[in-house]
């Protein structure tokens, strides 16, 4: 039986769209194991983060040691210390949010993908930040999050003087670029309001997808004129 044909068979919720955020997923843990392990069949690694992520989701307290007892038998080998940490931060992204998943998806069109691809970028836009990008990647999405669904309450202008001090209240010490931050924020409110339209074809997330960063200014792809001009 095939991994999806097991999700199909077992009426699994785990995901809200199965093969495109596993995909997703499953270009999480390459780029963690980019330092080695080239020769892993992308299957194994697919396999390797469905296991994992269905642990960081339905364990109640998810740590680095459960993480470590669950590897241990099938992919532990596969990972360095390095990298198990790596890969454990990045599951936290997805511990104790069953709460929220309905509200993610109204948020985002990838959900969970879209906020942790927010987090890179406000992780992006900081300095003076470790350059460990897993170390902060689980505190960065909360911290994205929060300030997105502020977004969708208030006007982009009054957004513009409450960024930085929104950024202390949760948590996030680190000096940040707010006018790049917040033109980011708008970019991905417009897209929300475009969620309609299909997934990427390629195996990223919806804003990694349509919302770019050139000459460290981010605009729409032209993905999205494409789109609109094809009456989408």
């Amino acid at each position: 039986m095939g991994l999806f044909d097991f999700f199909k068979k077992n009426n699994s919720k785990l995901f809200n769209n199965d093969k495109y955020e596993i995909e997703l997923g499953t270009n999480e843990i390459i780029e963690i194991l980019s330092e080695k392990n080239h020769f892993i069949k992308r299957k194994e690694i697919s396999i390797i983060f469905v296991k994992t992520y269905t642990i960081s989701k339905v364990s109640k307290e998810f740590s680095l040691e459960r993480l470590k007892t669950h590897l241990d038998g099938y992919g532990i080998d596969l990972f360095n210390d390095s990298q198990l940490e790596k890969l454990y931060n990045y599951l936290r992204c997805f511990h104790n949010m069953n709460k929220i998943n309905t509200l993610l998806y109204e948020l985002f069109p990838s959900g969970h993908f879209d906020r942790i691809h927010g987090g890179k970028t406000l992780i992006d836009l900081s300095s003076e930040i470790d350059n460990n990008l897993y170390k902060n990647i689980n505190l960065a999405s909360i911290v994205f999050t929060k300030l997105f669904c502020l977004y969708q309450m208030k006007d982009s202008e009054k957004l513009r003087f409450e960024i930085e001090k929104r950024l202390t209240e949760h948590g996030w010490s680190y000096k940040v670029d707010t006018e790049k931050l917040r033109k980011y924020l708008i970019l991905c409110s417009n897209l929300r309001a475009m969620k309609h339209l299909d997934y990427p074809k390629s195996n990223i997330s919806y804003t990694e997808f349509f919302i770019k960063k050139e000459d460290g200014i981010f605009r729409i792809s032209d993905e999205i004129l494409k789109l609109k001009h094809s009456g989408a």
